[in-house]
């Protein structure tokens, strides 16, 4: 840029180059005629001839970075090049209001701004009006009041915008009349001395200050305002704000609730007995709710990666490989998640928790934060542990009965490629000691007897009752025959020398029939036979003494095999139950329910008894609503891996999502068996398909003949096939527990009643 672009205006530029760039005084004294006229606003006086304009000058730079210049010439268009133009303000100064425009610029070389003070006189009547309307619009359409006050006890209002007036519901005529020109009098007063100490203090760091208080409008309506100024001090020492007001009321009420929100969030927090868990997958940090201590005792890591670490100790090793089962699903996006996991307190001892994750999405279905409750389950699993025991052992042995036995032995010889023995019991003459001393002396004789058994085995070993007086053991993973045959003798040893009350228990021995299994035949009941066959071949041959199959086998001279015939009165058959366990497992469960003190937690606990012992993925209860129209899943249990589908199964219409028909699945006996759901009608298959199923038996629930829902038991693993005998037991457990759910249903819905009436 040279002077020859500011040949119109050639006392502009050399001005503003001389005293705002090059802060030559030297080189502006000599652009400004000897009897220079300069009029300052600050003070407001008039300056005259080069000494006293030196002189205001030189004070002005060492107070503001803005001067003002008087000059006779208009800002050229052609400073735009270099100098910005940044906005336009009139001056109405002296007695006869002489109009001055006064422009800031800023030179875009080095950032600094100044003010151009401009006369009038050289300037357009419609450029002038233009410059006025620029300067009365701008301030209007801020978004927010803007206003000048003065730092007094009333904070005078010196200067009020029009969008000003719109926040406060005042005219100016009002503010002056009404209000005598206080902004202090809009202040509320609940704010007022909290709003001055908080400005004192803001003042102490600085010329700006920040508050929110309650305005009050014409109408005494309250609002909400941010109001953000500046403090300034004028050259007669007036002090003053320059300010700008904000409506804030609408994000305080939102932050209201928010706060209301996150009080109610810690109450409940304080009040649950679960723990509350958040997992930041971006960064890794996972907090918990103060509860962790009061269950476990320790302080946990604040990562995942720290809870997978091998060397964190919280988790039992087959629990670490669950977390992080868990740790994978979410980072997949799985929505929700619900597991069961086994963590030990700071007494090492271990605590059984449910643990439900919710996972949080961003727009892009990427998962960003984890949220999850830990509920303790210790108590309840110990409950239904020992129910589960309890179905599956001799009340009075406490060895596994039959049917759990089998199931166990199997297992592990499906699994297990390892040498094992089997070994049946069989107590000689033991009716003498019923018939001569009696059944209870029997029953005690037992329980001695099996005792000494037991101290004679390792804890993984399996015992079992097979019979009246007939036991099963079965030693895992032994290295020969050796073992097995030691083991024997120890029995029938410890069989000699039984004494119960001091009294010798005579003629009461034991025989013992053993098969030594092998990995190339990995089926109970061909290793059973065999050594049920060793035992009925010892016993016709003589008693107190036991036999290898193996061994009988190659003698069968002295010790012959008679195919079909059994030492045990009561064998083990290929079917798990016999027509005599329906009504063994009907009385338990009429017992345990009618004995209930808390009806739906005992429902919850047979579903899972039933539910392991038939060994089926899922078992249900859908209740009707009070007008048949609607079904939900109220009761469920899950077996380990199958995902839970209660909380999705709510409120269903048979109308509108069973498609009407779905009670028409239920023969006249209300039984609904389907070995295939791929059978079914299409929209049956769409609805069933997403919960896994792949076979379901489902017995109705009826009062009086009308359905008021079912019982299901679903198989997700595999196609299944229920024999009848399974089927009679099951539709008998459905129709045990419907009768006390719906006695339980119609006493809630009485006390419902007294209770309305009470109030009415």
């Amino acid at each position: 840029m040279n002077n020859s672009e500011f040949s119109g205006e050639p006392q502009v530029f050399p001005l503003i180059q001389a005293l705002f760039v090059d802060n030559d005084w030297t080189r502006l004294e000599s652009l400004l005629d000897e009897n220079i006229q300069w009029h300052a606003t600050e003070p407001c006086r008039d300056y005259s001839g080069l000494g006293q304009v030196r002189d205001h000058i030189e004070s002005q730079m060492h107070r503001h970075r803005e001067t003002l210049i008087c000059t006779t010439a208009p800002v050229s268009s052609a400073l735009d090049e270099r100098y910005r133009l940044i906005t336009v303000k009139a001056l109405m100064q002296g007695k006869d209001c002489h109009s001055l425009i006064l422009t800031l610029i800023q030179d875009q070389e080095n950032g600094k701004f100044c003010f151009v003070q401009v006369s009038p006189a050289q300037i357009t009547s419609a450029a002038y009006q233009n410059q006025e309307l620029a300067l009365t619009f701008l301030p209007d359409q801020m978004p927010g009041g803007i206003f000048h006050c003065l730092f007094d006890e009333p904070l005078t209002l010196l200067q009020t915008s029009d969008s000003f007036l719109q926040l406060t519901g005042y005219t100016r005529e009002e503010i002056r009349t009404e209000l005598h020109n206080s902004f202090r009098a809009l202040i509320d007063p609940r704010d007022y001395e909290n709003t001055l100490v908080e400005v004192r203090e803001q003042l102490r760091h600085g010329c700006d200050k920040e508050l929110q208080f309650r305005l009050l409008r014409k109408n005494a309506e309250p609002i909400w305002v941010l109001d953000k100024g500046r403090y300034l001090q004028d050259e007669w020492g007036r002090q003053y704000f320059c300010c700008i007001l904000v409506d804030i009321s609408e994000s305080k009420r939102i932050a209201e609730e928010f706060r209301l929100s996150l009080q109610r969030y810690e109450i409940i927090m304080n009040q649950t007995q679960d723990i509350i868990f958040e997992w930041n997958i971006a960064t890794d940090e996972l907090t918990f709710s103060e509860n962790w201590k009061q269950y476990l005792g320790y302080p946990l890591q604040t990562t995942v990666s720290g809870l997978l670490d091998e060397k964190n100790t919280n988790f039992y090793p087959e629990q670490r490989s669950l977390f992080a089962d868990l740790y994978r699903r979410i980072r997949a996006g799985q929505a929700y998640i619900e597991d069961e996991l086994q963590l030990h307190d700071v007494h090492r001892q271990p605590n059984w928790f449910r643990i439900r994750v919710t996972t949080q999405l961003d727009e892009n279905q990427k998962p960003i934060m984890a949220i999850g409750i830990l509920s303790n389950i210790d108590e309840d699993k110990q409950r239904a542990q020992k129910l589960l025991e309890k179905a599956q052992r001799d009340p009075l042995t406490q060895y596994y009965n039959k049917e759990t036995a089998q199931t166990l032995i199997q297992d592990w010889l499906s699994t297990q490629p390892a040498q094992n023995a089997l070994m049946i019991i069989d107590i000689d003459d033991f009716k003498i000691v019923n018939d001569t001393l009696g059944h209870l002396f029997g029953d005690a004789f037992l329980i001695e007897a099996t005792s000494r058994i037991r101290q004679l085995f390792r804890s993984e070993d399996i015992l079992g009752r097979v019979g009246g007086d007939e036991f099963l053991v079965f030693m895992k993973n032994i290295p020969d025959r050796e073992l097995a045959e030691k083991k024997a003798r120890q029995i029938i040893e410890a069989f000699q020398s039984i004494e119960l009350h001091n009294q010798k228990i005579l003629k009461v021995s034991c025989s013992i029939g053993i098969a030594m299994t092998s990995p190339a035949n990995p089926n109970f009941h061909y290793w059973f036979h065999r050594a049920d066959q060793a035992l009925y071949s010892m016993k016709s041959q003589g008693k107190n003494q036991y036999a290898f199959y193996n061994q009988l086998a190659d003698n069968d001279a002295f010790f012959p095999m008679v195919e079909g015939a059994s030492a045990v009165n009561a064998r083990i058959d290929s079917n798990l139950l016999k027509k005599y366990e329906t009504p063994r497992i009907s009385e338990f469960i009429f017992n345990k329910l009618y004995e209930a003190q808390d009806l739906e937690r005992c429902i919850q606990e047979i579903l899972e008894i039933i539910g392991r012992h038939f060994d089926v993925s899922r078992v249900y209860i859908f209740e009707n609503s009070d007008d048949d129209q609607y079904c939900t899943n109220t009761f469920e249990w899950c077996n380990e891996g199958i995902p839970p589908e209660k909380e999705n199964l709510r409120h269903i219409s048979y109308e509108d999502d069973l498609e009407g028909r779905y009670l028409a699945n239920f023969d006249e006996n209300g039984l609904f068996y389907c070995q295939d759901i791929q059978s079914l009608d299409p929209a049956q298959v769409r609805l069933l398909e997403p919960q896994k199923i792949k076979s379901l038996l489902q017995c109705l629930i009826q009062d009086r003949g009308r359905p008021r829902g079912y019982i299901g038991f679903d198989e997700c693993r595999e196609k299944r096939l229920w024999d009848q005998e399974q089927i009679n037991v099951l539709t008998y457990v459905a129709e045990i527990l419907s009768v006390f759910l719906l006695k339980k249903r119609a006493e809630d819905r009485i006390q419902q009643l007294e209770s309305s009436l009470k109030v009415k």
